[in-house]
């Protein structure tokens, strides 16, 4: 499902640009999509993520390398239940549709929904950055992530999570309008449908970033951060 890399990033020492100045940035890794009871299990990713070479997985593995290179972390979450939100009548529709059929307590389920799972919580250290981020799909409107990403001289931003159309893709293509340098690990996401995740890979490989394995990252990124200073700060 990885895409062939486009040609356009083959000149990249790739090692070099994930191995230095880098995060890792992981969206949605929540109740709400990888909970068997969230709010979006209708889509299976909690199931698949799980399975050997699933996006959770894999996810797991890359932030193990991540943190074995000292990276610094970005946890982001995305409230489904959005009724308290400001809204235009667009929004409203659309909140009104995903919340047709629910009958249980709306605030108490919308902070279970947008809590981290157990086994991404494990993993997560203090000093990581955790943030819900208000806006539809972008992870820099309304957020402090320029602030931390400039003050730590990060250039590369290391993308996984959920869903890939929709949050992966935004961040992708928002970061490379600002400066970064994204590079999405393929097989650490998921979209609504295996079909849906595979054209988002394509689009984005041909267009706005790197796409490869977690295989590829976790051996790109030990090559690269050996050849490297040790990050500060």
């Amino acid at each position: 499902m990885i895409p062939e890399l486009h040609p356009q990033w083959r000149a990249l020492d790739l090692g070099g640009i994930l191995g230095q100045h880098a995060a890792f940035l992981n969206l949605g890794s929540q109740n709400s999509l990888l909970n068997p009871q969230g709010a979006v299990k209708g889509e299976g990713i909690w199931k698949h993520g799980r399975e050997p070479g699933g996006s959770l997985v894999n996810t797991l593995a890359l932030a193990s390398t991540c943190r074995e290179a000292g990276m610094h972390f970005f946890w982001f979450r995305w409230e489904r239940f959005r009724h308290r939100y400001p809204g235009t009548p667009m929004d409203r529709g659309q909140y009104d549709h995903w919340l047709r059929a629910f009958t249980g307590d709306f605030d108490v389920q919308r902070d279970w929904n947008a809590d981290l799972i157990d086994e991404i919580k494990a993993i997560v250290e203090p000093g990581d950055v955790n943030l819900i981020y208000p806006g539809f799909s972008s992870i820099f409107a309304g957020t402090p992530v320029e602030m931390y990403l400039s003050m730590w001289g990060v250039r590369t931003l290391i993308l996984s999570g959920y869903h890939t159309e929709w949050c992966i893709e935004s961040a992708a293509r928002a970061a490379r309008d600002i400066g970064y340098m994204p590079v999405v690990i393929g097989d650490a996401c998921a979209g609504a449908t295996p079909e849906v995740h595979a054209e988002t890979l394509r689009r984005l490989n041909d267009i706005f970033a790197p796409v490869i394995s977690t295989e590829t990252a976790v051996r790109l990124i030990r090559s690269g951060a050996r050849s490297q200073p040790a990050p500060t700060g």
